[in-house]
């Protein structure tokens, strides 16, 4: 008997050390940069016990509050390095990834051959990143984190792009997947094509005009170390006040941006990306509303012949959004390409194809697949809601999230 009351009174020890465990588990924690000491806004912290999935993100100041427990939860973020944790501390200090540089403060003075040299550089861009033609092999990878649900989808091919001259808006850039793979919680997800699509059309250099320049500050980071003599490395700042920051690496000599990094708030995204008429008429038709709208992009540059291409971007946005969508053939359209994800992250690369290599076939040009540009507000045309459905059912290989 008394081997039976020591036993008992054992496992209830252990099974008070689990919940005690499970419940340190649980709570707020701050996640920071280890560089800058600043705090890291969405960064998603997440975890799958007892083959359920649940995460959280960090606000603008960079708090998470976690209402689940866990065994091993993983923190990631974009522009950081990935890490995992057994138990919840009060901070967690993530790693900034190589292209990530400390922030220079930016005032108002600012050197007057910073404007001129952007000038020259707006003049002479479509001529230099001009892709008439190109074709590149591609590998893209989506991730997509809500607080219910994981998913992931990868796909790799060939990326045909196109002068903008003389091409409507869907042929611009195409495609001709070869590999499809969709990782997630739930099988019914499907293909996920949207943050190309941004990634691609929301180009640094596409969006660096005249406006662009009128509305930031900028200035020279003297502490950066250039591979060539005449690089610099600019930081720039909004002068309207928002979150709308971010570097770009110029050459000044040959007026080439080898790499940049934005980073913008919710209100610089509803003014530069948003057209103000459409998002009236969906506040009054259906409800919506933006309520916040985070965005990070970062670019690198190379050249292939006489033109410079994407060779390699990072993405990453968090949209919260509020809408009434009474009509149900709007509902079905919106099932049938999967919108819903919040928090969205995206890596593509590219590399010319060599001249060795055999072009694409003529005769599977039916193959293609037309990338549209992105939309925010919910309204498109039926050319491009028919390439989106297209573009969301691609065959493509599904694996179950661990």
């Amino acid at each position: 008997m008394n081997h039976r009351n020591r036993f008992l009174r054992l496992l209830l020890a252990v099974l008070c050390l689990v919940a005690t465990v499970q419940t340190r588990a649980q709570g707020t924690c701050l996640v920071f940069d280890r560089a800058s000491r600043q705090p890291v806004s969405c960064a998603n912290l997440y975890a799958k016990e007892g083959g359920k999935f649940r995460a959280a993100m960090t606000n603008s100041d960079g708090r998470a509050t976690l209402d689940f427990s866990f065994r091993r939860l993983t923190v990631s973020h974009l522009n950081y390095e990935k890490c995992q944790l057994t138990r919840l501390p009060d901070t967690i200090w993530l790693t900034p990834k190589s292209y990530v540089t400390a922030e220079v403060v930016v005032a108002p003075e600012e050197p007057a051959w910073i404007r001129r040299v952007l000038k020259r550089f707006v003049k002479q861009k479509e001529r230099k990143y001009n892709n008439s033609n190109l074709l590149c092999r591609y590998e893209y990878q989506s991730n997509s984190i809500s607080k219910r649900s994981f998913y992931q989808y990868q796909s790799a091919g060939i990326l045909r792009q196109r002068d903008k001259q003389g091409h409507d808006s869907l042929s611009r850039f195409g495609l001709l997947p070869a590999t499809g793979i969709i990782t997630a919680t739930d099988s019914t997800k499907r293909s996920d094509m949207k943050n190309l699509r941004h990634i691609l059309y929301e180009d640094f250099v596409e969006e660096l005009n005249r406006e662009f320049i009128s509305d930031h500050y900028f200035a020279q980071n003297t502490d950066y170390q250039p591979q060539n003599a005449s690089d610099v490395e600019l930081v720039f700042r909004s002068k309207k006040g928002d979150v709308d920051r971010g570097r770009i690496v110029i050459d000044t000599a040959r007026l080439i941006i080898r790499s940049a990094h934005r980073a913008s708030g919710t209100k610089a995204n509803l003014r530069t990306r948003m057209p103000m008429v459409m998002y009236r008429m969906a506040q009054l038709i259906c409800g919506y509303k933006m309520k916040d709208w985070q965005r990070e992009y970062s670019v690198r540059y190379a050249q292939h012949g006489d033109t410079q291409y994407i060779a390699e971007a990072h993405f990453q946005e968090y949209m919260a959004t509020e809408e009434r969508t009474e009509d149900a053939e709007m509902a079905d359209y919106y099932n049938q390409i999967s919108l819903g994800f919040p928090n969205m992250e995206a890596h593509f690369s590219a590399t010319p194809l060599a001249p060795t290599d055999a072009p694409p076939d003529p005769a599977t040009d039916a193959l293609w697949l037309n990338l549209p540009p992105p939309y925010y507000v919910r309204y498109s045309t039926e050319a491009t809601r028919t390439e989106e459905i297209r573009m969301a059912n691609l065959p493509s290989e599904f694996h179950l999230a661990p």
